[in-house]
């Protein structure tokens, strides 16, 4: 109604991300009681509208974080 391109799905991963900021996609599949191939899926497509990004963790190079953009911090003011 707001005229924004937005998913009802997605907004698990809008919620948790505005609670920690960065989340592991182990760490959303573990919230959201959904397989890491299923959180996964769901980050790609946030990924790919741009809302969201990720980066290699500090401390573990093999584990990937999940953050927001400037756009997709935008959408939540």
């Amino acid at each position: 109604s707001q005229g924004i391109a937005f998913e009802a799905a997605w907004f698990p991963i809008f919620y948790i991300l505005s609670q920690h900021r960065k989340v592991s996609i182990r760490e959303i599949a573990e919230s959201l009681n959904i397989s890491h191939s299923a959180a996964s899926q769901m980050v790609s497509s946030l990924q790919e509208k741009g809302f969201i990004e990720s980066m290699t963790d500090e401390d573990d190079a093999r584990k990937k974080l999940i953050t927001f953009t400037p756009v997709g911090a935008e959408m939540l003011l």
